[in-house]
């Protein structure tokens, strides 16, 4: 013997208890074991609707999850070449300025330097350094991650 998983009947809006209460009678005749489920095909249509809603929200939050984290990745690679850069001016400022002395200190016309000059020069190696690593950044933003998986 074979049992009926489901069946769908189409029915008319008006008197729908008394077209229920036949609908369960016809179950009982040819199945009395199992219980008689229904459900509005409208109702099933709107838990589908609400459980992709629910997917959507959920698939929304860890894409925002992941662009916030790659561009906290991106911020600390700009941070950490920022330090470097500033590192190498603080560094090579000093130095500079004594070589330049020491060289000008041969010619009969010399000129003095200004430490603007090489605040100028600090401040135009950042901005070289940030537009470096924003170039970079953006070219792997657009770039179609394919190309790059494929090398992986």
């Amino acid at each position: 013997m074979q049992s009926i998983d489901y069946f769908s009947a189409r029915i008319t809006g008006g008197n729908i208890p008394s077209t229920l209460d036949y609908l369960k009678s016809v179950h009982e005749k040819y199945d009395a074991v199992t219980p008689f489920e229904y459900h509005f095909l409208d109702q099933q249509l709107e838990n589908f609707y609400q459980a992709d809603q629910r997917m959507i929200r959920l698939f929304g939050i860890a894409t925002m999850l992941a662009v916030f984290s790659a561009c906290l990745g991106l911020f600390g690679l700009a941070a950490f070449t920022a330090e470097l850069v500033a590192i190498a001016v603080i560094v090579a400022a000093p130095l500079a300025y004594w070589a330049v002395n020491k060289w000008l200190e041969g010619f009969a016309y010399s000129i003095s330097i200004d430490p603007g000059t090489f605040i100028l020069a600090g401040l135009l190696a950042m901005a070289i350094a940030w537009l470096t690593v924003s170039f970079q950044a953006i070219r792997a933003a657009i770039a179609n991650p394919v190309n790059s998986l494929r090398y992986e």
